[in-house]
């Protein structure tokens, strides 16, 4: 696809998953801050450097864990700390980002579930922006598919991360169309309906972590850890990390259910 929008200057590119990144970015803080129950948390200053912050770490959490995934593909460590030029593990920004935000808000004495939950809405629209960088970069690319198939892809660009001329699965299409419709759904949930503290956030992670067990199945860059387990299929380790979050997430979610937790009132934004 296209991952140098153009040369700056050098060696120095404006790289297209970079800009994915930064426009995920800007458009969850312009959501955020139009939420009257973030503002009534937290002053509109300390959203964006919390969400500066939080993004950082998140992007290295998303790269230390699809070098992980991908670590045969590096031959140095200028190519592992290149991020600008694509790949980052959503499960492992997650995680990060979860920590990262948990510590913080028990620092600054902001309810951590209540935040969290807030924020779950949110982040999805960021997942599903940053899979075009993805699709643009070639990173995160599908396995090869039939060629007649309408959506089928060809990288030609020498610099894209994707293998050359084979049509591959969009993976990241399908990955950032399926985002898409959880920020839907979290919106959907988190406008109409008033639900106990950590409802949302466990929400978040059921259908994040589905998302990569099913989507992982066609993926092209898979690290394969057990063969023929479901119908031939084969697990890579990102699954098992999601499998492993879904069960923690879903039991959590009973949890909340059957306790008597507090349930959030969010203001209209």
């Amino acid at each position: 696809m296209y991952p140098v929008i153009f040369n700056i200057y050098g060696p120095i590119k404006l790289n297209s998953f970079s800009v994915a990144i930064s426009i995920s970015i800007i458009v969850f803080l312009w959501l955020i801050r139009r939420d009257k129950s973030v503002t009534n948390l937290i002053s509109k200053e300390d959203i964006i450097n919390l969400t500066s912050e939080t993004a950082i770490i998140a992007i290295i959490g998303g790269r230390a864990l699809h070098v992980i995934n991908n670590f045969k593909h590096y031959n140095n460590i200028i190519e592992i700390i290149s991020i600008w030029n694509g790949g980052l593990a959503v499960l492992g920004s997650i995680i990060a980002g979860l920590i990262y935000l948990a510590v913080t808000l028990k620092k600054k004495n902001i309810k951590i579930l209540y935040a969290l939950d807030i924020i779950s809405v949110y982040i999805p629209i960021v997942h599903s922006i940053s899979r075009i960088g993805c699709f643009l970069a070639g990173c995160c690319y599908g396995q090869v598919c039939n060629p007649s198939q309408l959506w089928a892809v060809t990288y030609r660009d020498p610099e894209s991360i994707a293998p050359l001329e084979l049509a591959l699965h969009p993976t990241q299409i399908y990955s950032s169309l399926t985002f898409l419709f959880i920020f839907i759904f979290m919106q959907f949930l988190y406008s109409r309906y008033k639900l106990k503290q950590g409802t949302l956030l466990t929400i978040y992670l059921m259908l994040s972590s589905l998302e990569r067990i099913s989507i992982d199945f066609l993926r092209g860059d898979r690290d394969i850890i057990i063969k023929n387990i479901i119908y031939s299929q084969d697990i890579s380790k990102a699954q098992l990390l999601a499998i492993f979050i879904l069960i923690v997430a879903f039991l959590s979610f009973i949890i909340i259910r059957l306790t008597k937790n507090k349930i959030e009132h969010h203001e209209p934004i």
